[in-house]
């Protein structure tokens, strides 16, 4: 007969908030009463530090085996165990949460209800916390060397922070040069910084660090492995190597098209593209020629937004800070017509006001989208639903000289061959798509594949730049001791019962399953998400902590307690 375990239950009182909607006492002489419980104790709070430590002592004091933390389902609850299982020396896995805040306290007005919801909840977590046994982790080794796929700003940071923190990198451009679409470019992203000079100095101090490796000409035909022991397949100017790489970052960029289906018209000399302008702006001559002198004196230059498809950040960032550089320089008369402006981003809010307070207009039109007349000697704009004064709307031309489109940005279209190498998932606009964007923002569905920068969406180069960080510092915590930790036996296979139907291999979101005479599942990919256990048809796959027997416990407590 297996020994008895001794469990502790704790009852957060969310900074005194539920006393007013659960009877707390009650609920304490009921859990003091449940099967294997021996402490039962009300906490202000589970969310501080003092509190894990708090619960770590006495969880040593009574030599507890198993704990239920009855409160809120907290989006730290895994570090919250994680501190606890360290400061006590209790396996993580023996930590269980009833959310009764949310579950209870939340969702019933009547405080008795409330509290008989929650003895059901204390009562079905201790039965689950019964039935629990603790996951092991083990180490397997792994490279201290990332492979980055992508030689813009973003791979290219991401490659200089890993260098710095100790890790080898190795980038992959499928192109000649590192740089991306910020090289040959002028349009500045942000207040302060200008892109030539800024990826200038990154390329050059890439080039330069020996921790770094540039493969240019390259792309990635095949991926083996797991993480910590990837096998990248490479193909460089004609010829195949391999390589060996503990994680891979995708920081491939995004591409640019103008939509000339939406606006109705070619481009010309009077109507070009934000990147063109770029380009223009890049040569000081071109630029001269198109904006100074006394070209601008009297003259409209027309930025449109929003034409092609919902606007980003970037391409209004692009727009507010050209639009505030040639007023100032070249002084042309300035508009900018949008639909819905983007200002989501560092320093946009307050670059739109530095705009309008230089003279710039902005004009937004609704559901009347603008009216285009375009030749060789004029283009004029025809916005309808203008205010012109207070007791009519009014449709207005607006004669241009110059006028800047919006293009439409989208994914490489590499990206689902790269996403199918690496195993990965696409978003419905054919970005590769993250894990969780708020959670996991750089996290993939297989672990030890990270995106960053403007490959699952177009972003700003401040974020960029955040992102390249944070991707380097989640891949050094992986990858510190040149060793990756990993649960053992997370999802347990009978082979007695496989019948090698492959329905597993087909759903598991993770890419973690293959097989030899049956299904055997990697522990270093599989995230224990409990898809093959639900949807094995010989029921051979069973998830630890998650198995029938158990669920069948705490549902059948639960159904007693009603």
């Amino acid at each position: 007969m297996a020994e008895e375990k001794r469990i502790g239950l704790f009852l957060c009182n969310c900074g005194g908030s539920l006393d007013a909607h659960l009877d707390l006492k009650r609920l304490k002489e009921y859990s003091q009463g449940l099967l294997q419980v021996v402490y039962v104790e009300e906490l202000r709070t589970f969310c501080l530090p003092e509190d894990s430590q708090r619960i770590a002592s006495i969880i040593k004091k009574e030599n507890l085996s198993g704990v239920v933390l009855a409160g809120c389902p907290h989006r730290n609850s895994e570090s919250i165990a994680s501190a606890i299982a360290r400061e006590s020396n209790l396996n993580q896995h023996l930590i269980t949460f009833a959310p009764i805040r949310e579950h209870c306290a939340w969702a019933y007005p009547q405080r008795e209800t409330a509290t008989l919801k929650a003895e059901k909840m204390l009562a079905s977590a201790v039965a689950r916390n019964i039935l629990l046994h603790p996951l092991e982790e083990e180490e397997l080794p792994a490279e201290k060397s990332v492979l980055i796929i992508g030689g813009g700003i973003g791979g290219i940071q991401t490659a200089l922070e890993l260098s710095r923190m100790g890790f080898g990198a190795i980038i992959l451009e499928k192109k000649p040069h590192l740089g991306g679409l910020m090289k040959g470019t002028a349009a500045p992203f942000d207040s302060v910084t200008q892109p030539l000079e800024l990826i200038s100095s990154r390329i050059e101090t890439a080039t330069k660090d020996p921790g770094i490796d540039i493969l240019t000409s390259s792309e990635l035909i095949k991926l083996e492995g797991e993480p910590g022991r990837f096998q990248a397949h490479i193909k460089q100017k004609g010829k195949k190597k391999t390589i060996t790489a503990g994680a891979i970052v995708a920081a491939a960029g995004y591409l640019v098209s103008f939509p000339k289906e939406s606006y109705g018209f070619p481009l010309s000399e009077r109507v070009i593209t934000q990147s063109q302008l770029s380009a223009i702006l890049a040569d000081e001559k071109k630029t001269k020629a198109l904006l100074g002198g006394d070209k601008g004196k009297g003259k409209n230059l027309i930025f449109i937004l929003g034409m092609g498809g919902e606007s980003t950040p970037l391409t209004t960032a692009f727009a507010l800070k050209v639009s505030s550089l040639i007023k100032e320089k070249y002084n042309w008369n300035i508009f900018i017509i949008y639909n819905n402006i983007k200002v989501a981003g560092e320093g946009l809010e307050a670059l739109f006001r530095q705009c309008r307070s230089q003279g710039i207009i902005l004009l937004r039109y609704d559901e009347s989208r603008p009216g285009f007349t375009v030749s060789k000697e004029k283009i004029d704009i025809r916005l309808s639903g203008l205010l012109t004064s207070l007791e009519k709307e009014e449709e207005v031309t607006l004669p241009g000289h110059l006028m800047v489109v919006e293009e439409r940005i989208e994914p490489e279209p590499d990206f689902e061959n790269l996403a199918q190498l690496l195993g990965i998932n696409v978003d419905p606009q054919g970005f590769l798509q993250k894990d969780n964007p708020h959670l996991f923002p750089i996290a993939t569905n297989k672990a030890g594949v990270f995106v960053m920068g403007s490959c699952h969406h177009p972003m700003l180069l401040p974020f960029i730049m955040e992102e390249a960080a944070a991707t380097a510092l989640h891949i050094a915590e992986q990858l510190s001791e040149g060793k990756i930790r990993v649960f053992k036996e997370r999802a347990m296979v009978d082979k007695g019962k496989c019948t090698l139907c492959l329905t597993c291999i087909r759903l598991c979101p993770h890419n973690a399953i293959f097989y030899d005479r049956a299904a055997v599942i990697s522990e270093a990919l599989c995230q224990g998400c409990g898809v093959c256990a639900s949807e094995c048809p010989a029921e051979a796959i069973e998830i630890r902590n998650y198995t029938t027997h158990q669920l069948m416990a705490e549902i059948g407590v639960s159904r007693k307690a009603s």
